[in-house]
């Protein structure tokens, strides 16, 4: 049985962001952390636990090179990221919410799931939802606020799976929408399923092993792996979103894995947001945001 334990920060306007927890055995395994000296890991942990999140992300952009990034790369997604949480922290709603990246960073395998939630003013039988799932690095809060700014009136979940959600189990993610709908006891519709980088590779294998529990995939910053390229249907909604300056798709593969992908699902859209990189949810953060909208106009 399902159960939601929860940490809620309410506005008068009955927003709410939940933190939503329930038991599992499909959490993730722990981050491995074979090249940090074992006296140093609990040191790790209690920072992440200790510290705000953007100051735990800037503090982590500083080893660029274990994060797989340039120093340009991760300079930029310092000054990306300390901007946009200015504007995360003066909101009522997101202020004092707590992180995910604990629980991201937990030293053992997870006997209960975590799930970030905004909750829309109000909530009916038609209202929307979207599962979001993080890209590498952890369940970032930023995110949530992100999601929130250009879908005010749908539920948005994101499950916490560790330090990368590639490969997050089906059953996980439909625990975190099952946990959701037990907490706020009510029903919701299939949602629509999104994943960014990583998350955009775990969303894509999420949605082509049960599709039928999903409306649609949206994949931002990511291709569809090899792994699903016999499964997708006829029935399917799928939607990438990438920057043009990518190395796939500057080589020309992203559009030839779209040519290929067309005829095989329902409805295929994808789309390239000009002169931008891997980061273009916060570097071109109008551009996409108006690109999401239209894809979810009613």
């Amino acid at each position: 049985m399902i159960y939601a334990s929860l940490i809620c920060v309410t506005v008068s306007s009955a927003q709410q962001v939940l933190q939503v927890r329930w038991p599992t055995t499909h959490g993730s395994p722990p981050l491995p952390l074979a090249d940090i000296s074992p006296e140093w890991r609990p040191l790790l942990r209690a920072g992440v636990a200790s510290f705000s999140e953007e100051t735990v992300i800037a503090t982590a952009l500083t080893q660029a090179d274990a994060l797989g990034l340039r120093q340009d790369e991760a300079t930029k997604l310092q000054t990306l990221f300390r901007e946009y949480y200015r504007r995360v922290r003066q909101s009522k709603l997101f202020a004092e919410f707590p992180s995910a990246l604990p629980y991201c960073l937990a030293e053992r395998k997870p006997s209960e799931g975590l799930a970030s939630v905004y909750v829309p003013a109000t909530v009916s039988k038609q209202t929307k939802s979207i599962i979001f799932l993080h890209g590498f690095g952890g369940s970032v809060l930023a995110y949530l606020h992100y999601f929130s700014t250009v879908f005010s009136n749908h539920m948005i979940i994101c499950p916490a799976y560790g330090i990368s959600p590639a490969d997050i189990p089906p059953a996980y993610v439909l625990e975190a929408f099952k946990a959701t709908e037990s907490r706020l006891k009510t029903k919701l519709n299939s949602p629509l399923i999104a994943g960014l980088s990583a998350g955009g590779f775990g969303a894509c294998r999420v949605y082509t092993q049960t599709p039928s529990s999903f409306r649609g995939l949206i994949c931002l910053a990511a291709f569809a792996p090899n792994d699903v390229g016999t499964k997708w249907n006829s029935q399917m909604t799928v939607r990438f979103l990438v920057g043009s300056k990518e190395s796939y798709v500057a080589d020309g593969s992203f559009r030839q894995q779209m040519l290929s992908l067309n005829p095989r699902v329902n409805k295929l859209d994808w789309k390239l947001i000009d002169q931008a990189d891997h980061f273009f949810l916060l570097s071109h953060e109008r551009e996409t945001k108006d690109v999401l909208r239209v894809w979810e106009q009613p």
